[in-house]
């Protein structure tokens, strides 16, 4: 996401976040053949993960930099309770088959891009990226920063996945 971001700018690329999960998700419950529901979850699982750092772009772009640390909160709180919505909606629409759910999160995605593409401004765009990416390159301290926060973050990722999953499973 990071740089796709840096070539064709924060908004495009959040953009993209929702379009590439509504395409993915649309195709499984249509077919029974593996390889189109492995691409399809490709397809999906690469526009879930544009959207972290178009998120954080374009809010920290659009957000007085005294306000960043507030905004990231409120766009983390937003995620959370987000995802406690839709897993509760989930177990409830279980019910209904797995094709109804792969139906509604593609169609919330396409919702999700149709605002998007209507309300949205753009920020800055990738010239931005790539004079605030020339001074950091030139600092050096992301040799130490990035191999620590890929760490961090590589951790927090996996017990997050293995508790979501693990309840999932208990469940």
């Amino acid at each position: 996401g990071g740089l796709v971001s840096d070539h064709l700018g924060a908004k495009w690329t959040y953009l993209i976040s929702f379009f590439l999960p509504a395409c993915g998700l649309l195709v499984i419950p249509f077919t029974q053949n593996l390889i189109l529901i492995t691409v399809g979850a490709i397809v999906a699982q690469v526009g879930v993960s544009f959207f972290a750092s178009s998120s954080r772009l374009m809010l920290t772009r659009s957000v007085q930099s005294g306000r960043h640390r507030e905004a990231l909160a409120w766009l983390r709180a937003g995620n959370n309770f987000g995802g406690i919505i839709s897993y509760g909606l989930g177990t409830v629409l279980a019910t209904l088959g797995t094709s109804v759910l792969f139906l509604i999160d593609s169609g919330t995605s396409f919702a999700a891009l149709l605002l998007g593409s209507r309300w949205l401004k753009d920020p800055g765009g990738a010239q931005l990226d790539k004079k605030l990416d020339a001074q950091s390159l030139a600092s050096g301290d992301w040799r130490v920063t990035l191999p620590v926060y890929v760490f961090f973050l590589s951790g927090y990722t996996l017990l997050y996945e293995l508790f979501l999953i693990g309840c999932s499973a208990r469940f």
